[in-house]
């Protein structure tokens, strides 16, 4: 969390510093927000959700794929709730970051319109402004590995098949040559090439509940240490 005093001094130096001092209050409940998310979604986890493997071929039954042959029915309410509770842990990480963009905005008074390219705009604004925090920012924070594999996450969650819920993985191929049966008017069949549109399934992807609590941890962490480093530069 941010405390708000070391802001202090620059009181009387920015103009709009109320709204700043609103924008970390909104950061730092967001904050509270993620140790509520996670800790539920650790609850859940802890309890045990035994996915590995996600899947056997073939299953029990003789099926061509049975998926999560570990799980009893309990086993399926654990996971729906662990994935609802990593998703509002990522949705609020990320919303975290989005108040440290405002948070730039107000201090640097670029007084720029939150709209779609809001984020981007303070980023191309902070070049010009601060080159050292946009670098930081750029190489250090959106370049790094742990954060592009938490937004990947995270977006996951948010716009497609969860990483953590196993995708429909069917196969569309188009104009590919293929073999179909044709009845010969002797009576006879004869096998003739065509191209058609094949579909196709195979196994659907997943990610295993080890990696997405251990993200969301490692990736909380980071997001804390980053958001110290910045604040201990700008304020210096």
């Amino acid at each position: 969390m941010i405390d708000k005093r070391v802001f202090a001094k620059f009181s009387d130096r920015i103009m709009m510093y109320p709204i700043l001092m609103e924008e970390i209050d909104e950061l730092n409940n967001k904050v509270g927000s993620v140790k509520v998310s996670y800790a539920l979604c650790r609850h859940y986890y802890d309890k045990g959700i035994p996915d590995k493997p996600y899947y056997i071929s073939p299953g029990k039954d003789g099926q061509s794929v049975q998926y999560f042959p570990n799980f009893k029915n309990k086993h399926w309410m654990r996971l729906y709730w662990f994935n609802h509770f990593a998703d509002a842990a990522y949705m609020k990480l990320f919303s975290v970051w989005d108040s440290v963009t405002e948070i730039l905005d107000t201090f640097y008074g670029m007084n720029i319109d939150k709209n779609m390219r809001f984020k981007f705009r303070v980023m191309d604004e902070l070049k010009q402004k601060d080159n050292i925090i946009w670098s930081f920012l750029k190489n250090d924070v959106l370049n790094s590995g742990l954060y592009q594999k938490a937004e990947k996450y995270r977006n996951s969650f948010a716009h497609y098949t969860g990483p953590s819920t196993v995708s429909n993985n069917y196969i569309i191929q188009k104009d590919k040559e293929v073999e179909f049966p044709k009845m010969q008017e002797d009576g006879t069949i004869k096998m003739i090439k065509k191209k058609a549109t094949v579909l196709s399934y195979g196994v659907g992807d997943y990610t295993f509940v080890d990696d997405i609590i251990n993200n969301i941890l490692d990736f909380s962490e980071f997001t804390g240490k980053k958001i110290s480093k910045l604040l201990t530069d700008i304020v210096s």
